[in-house]
C-alpha cells in the first residue's frame, strides 16, 4: 500500500455510518417479519386465493431474505472500511520514529439470520344468503373468503418497510461524500462496494412497493367480487330453475374476474422475484468478502456495479469558478 494520501479517520467514520445503517436495517426487517406474521391467513382458501397465496408467500420470503442481505451487506461494508482504516493507521504508525503501537480492527457486527413468519393462505369470511343454493351450479368454485382488511394491512407494512429502506439508503450519502474527495487506490474500490449495496437497497425497497401494490389490489379484487356476487344473488329466494341458472352464470362472471386478477398478480409477483434474484447475485461478492483481503481487490474485473472512477486529467473550462450550493 502506498503512503497514505487521505485522513484515515474518513474510513472509520464511514465504517461507523454503515454499522448504524446495518442495525437500523436489521430492525426494519425484523419488524417487517413480525408484522407479516400478525396479518397472516388473509389471501383466501378459494381457488384463486390459494394460487395467490402460493406465489405471494414464496416471494415474500425471498423479499425478507433480500432485506436481511442488505443489513448483512451493510455490516460487511463496516468490516471492509474498518479493516482498511486499520491498514492506513498502522502504516502511519510504523513510519514514526520510534514506531507507535498498532491499531486493532474494530469488532465486526454479527451476521443476522432471516426471520420467519406465517403465510397468507387462509380466510374465514361468511358466505351470503343464497350462496349455498347457487354454488351447486358453480362446479366447485368457491366464495372468495380472503380478508381485505388484513391484505390492506400487509400493503401498509410493505410500504412502510420500503420507506424505511429508502431512508437508510439516503443516509449513506455522508459516507460517500467524504470518501469521494480523496485520492487513494482503495477509494474507487470502496466506492464500488458502496455503490453496489446502494443499488441493491434501491431495488429491494422498490420491490417492497410492488408487493404493497399486489396486496392492496388483491384486497380490492375480493371486495369488488363479493359486491358483485351479492348484487347478483339479491335477497329473493330462488325457486325457478332458469332463474337459478341465470344467477349462477352472473356469479360465475364475477368469479372469472377474480381468476383474471390472480393471474395479473402472479405476473407482478414473478417480476418482483426476478429482480430479487438479481439482487441476491449482486450482493453475494460482498457477503462472501473477507475484510482482511479488501485491499487485495477481491472484486473481479468488470464487477464494479457499473461504478466508474472519475477521470483525473480533464482540461478545465476557461474562467470556470467553483460553485457553492
Amino acid at each position: 500500500m502506498p503512503p497514505t494520501t487521505m485522513d484515515p479517520q474518513i474510513l472509520l467514520d464511514a465504517a461507523t455510518d454503515y454499522s448504524a445503517i446495518r442495525s437500523y436495517t436489521d430492525d426494519v426487517i425484523r419488524w417487517l417479519a413480525t408484522a407479516l406474521d400478525a396479518h397472516s391467513a388473509c389471501a383466501g382458501t378459494d381457488n384463486a386465493g390459494t394460487q395467490w397465496a402460493a406465489d405471494y408467500d414464496r416471494i415474500a420470503i425471498e423479499a425478507v431474505a433480500a432485506g436481511t442481505n442488505i443489513a448483512n451487506a451493510s455490516g460487511k461494508l463496516h468490516d471492509l472500511l474498518a479493516a482498511t482504516w486499520v491498514d492506513f493507521v498502522n502504516i502511519e504508525r510504523s513510519n514514526q520514529n520510534p514506531a507507535e503501537p498498532t491499531e486493532s480492527t474494530p469488532p465486526q457486527p454479527l451476521s443476522t439470520a432471516v426471520p420467519t413468519f406465517k403465510g397468507s393462505y387462509g380466510g374465514e369470511a361468511d358466505t351470503p344468503d343464497g350462496w349455498e343454493l347457487i354454488s351447486l351450479q358453480l362446479e366447485g368454485r368457491h366464495w372468495p373468503d380472503g380478508n381485505p382488511d388484513k391484505l390492506r394491512a400487509l400493503a401498509s407494512v410493505w410500504q412502510t418497510a420500503s420507506d424505511c429502506l429508502r431512508d437508510a439508503n439516503n443516509a449513506t450519502g455522508n459516507a460517500w461524500g467524504t470518501l469521494e474527495e480523496f485520492a487513494s487506490d482503495e477509494v474507487p474500490h470502496a466506492l464500488a462496494y458502496l455503490n453496489g449495496v446502494y443499488v441493491s437497497t434501491r431495488d429491494v425497497h422498490e420491490k417492497y412497493e410492488n408487493l404493497a401494490t399486489v396486496c392492496k389490489d388483491w384486497a380490492t379484487t375480493i371486495v369488488d367480487a363479493r359486491r358483485r356476487i351479492v348484487e347478483t344473488i339479491g335477497t329473493a329466494t330462488v325457486t325457478d330453475a332458469r332463474a337459478e341458472a341465470a344467477i349462477a352464470a352472473g356469479v360465475g362472471v364475477a368469479l372469472d374476474e377474480v381468476d383474471i386478477a390472480v393471474h395479473t398478480a402472479i405476473g407482478a409477483l414473478t417480476a418482483v422475484e426476478s429482480k430479487l434474484a438479481d439482487v441476491d447475485r449482486g450482493l453475494q461478492p460482498i457477503l462472501d468478502a473477507n475484510p482482511t483481503t479488501f485491499n487485495a481487490r477481491i472484486i473481479e474485473s468488470g464487477g464494479f456495479w457499473n461504478f466508474h472512477k472519475p477521470p483525473e486529467f480533464l482540461p478545465g473550462f476557461p474562467d470556470a469558478k467553483p460553485v457553492k450550493y
